[in-house]
């Protein structure tokens, strides 16, 4: 394998505050540090971002530049920032080929190589194609995810016509990770899932989930479903913590650290969950914070609606 043949691609999306930025390096600076160790030249770690220039400079790490009109663009006409995810991922499935490729969020740090995991998505004889996500969430039931469970009770025609199950069980996956095979991925499967996403998020509700309900609906249609958790860990539950205690880690290293040697002290920080959890804790919005921001929620919320039932409605008419 030589390095400008590489066969296993991990792809980031990053873009926004600098919050994220400090996550996509970290993430990807400790799984730069498993393959220097192994001297393993087979991987490439791919960022798609609006700024390629506050990247390490690496032989197997790549950003790909975002515009920022592509960027709008990737939202659609709902300004919805998690189908950003989904246009990436169809890009790197244009961009990449069917080379196997392993999305990550930028909110991780690796454990050791998914080596097994790209194993099992090239296995042809395989009964089903592998797929791979964080984690399986649970069932939608009337008791978990009520909203979308009562909204893909009356979605059976729409269910149908892209060939999943119009009746339950369902379930949702954390998709902190996504990694399909290489038969799905020339089977288009993200441009139907970007198809599906597109019709949900016009009236599934909270749409905050709806990119991984779309992503959950058809991988668990066409897939052998598995958990990527033994890889890596996802700190989705430390969101407000989580970008805190890496700004103090990257002030701590000082500037013009050779990459090599960061990645290394990225593989070597121990973060703490319940340190990460009790700063969970004390930053949480309270009082008139926490009343103003679910004020803001609410208003850019009924926004949406209101974009959403004008679009949906226009388009029945010339439909």
């Amino acid at each position: 394998m030589t390095d400008a043949d590489p066969s296993r691609f991990v792809i980031y999306l990053c873009h926004g505050g600098k919050k994220f930025f400090d996550q996509t390096i970290f993430s990807a600076l400790t799984l730069l540090d498993l393959l220097l160790k192994q001297g393993r030249r087979d991987y490439r770690i791919v960022i798609y971002t609006d700024r390629p220039d506050a990247f390490p400079r690496h032989d197997l790490i790549r950003a790909i530049g975002l515009t920022p009109e592509e960027i709008v663009a990737y939202k659609g006409p709902l300004d919805y920032v998690h189908r950003t995810k989904l246009k990436v991922l169809q890009r790197a499935c244009a961009d990449i080929g069917p080379a196997l490729h392993i999305y990550v969020d930028c909110d991780t740090r690796w454990l050791k190589l998914p080596d097994a995991a790209f194993d099992a998505l090239k296995d042809p004889l395989r009964d089903a194609p592998a797929a791979y996500f964080y984690e399986n969430e649970g069932e939608i039931r009337r008791d978990f995810y009520p909203h979308y469970f009562r909204a893909l009770q009356k979605s059976g025609d729409l269910l149908r016509s892209f060939g999943l199950r119009p009746g339950p069980p369902w379930s949702i996956w954390n998709s902190g990770v996504v990694a399909f095979s290489e038969n799905e991925i020339r089977a288009g499967i993200m441009n139907d899932i970007v198809a599906l996403n597109d019709e949900l998020v016009f009236f599934f509700t909270p749409r905050n989930m709806v990119e991984q309900l779309a992503l959950s609906l058809v991988a668990e249609n066409r897939c052998q479903m598995h958990s990527f958790g033994e890889f890596l860990v996802h700190y989705w539950r430390q969101t407000l913590a989580l970008p805190i205690v890496l700004e103090r880690f990257f002030r701590s290293l000082g500037s013009n650290m050779p990459v090599e040697q960061m990645a290394q002290a990225c593989a070597a920080f121990a973060i703490d969950e319940k340190d990460l959890q009790r700063i969970q804790n004390e930053v949480a919005p309270r009082g008139i914070r926490k009343v103003a921001g679910k004020l803001r929620n609410s208003i850019r919320k009924r926004r949406i609606d209101l974009r959403a039932w004008r679009l949906w409605h226009s388009r029945s008419a010339h439909s």
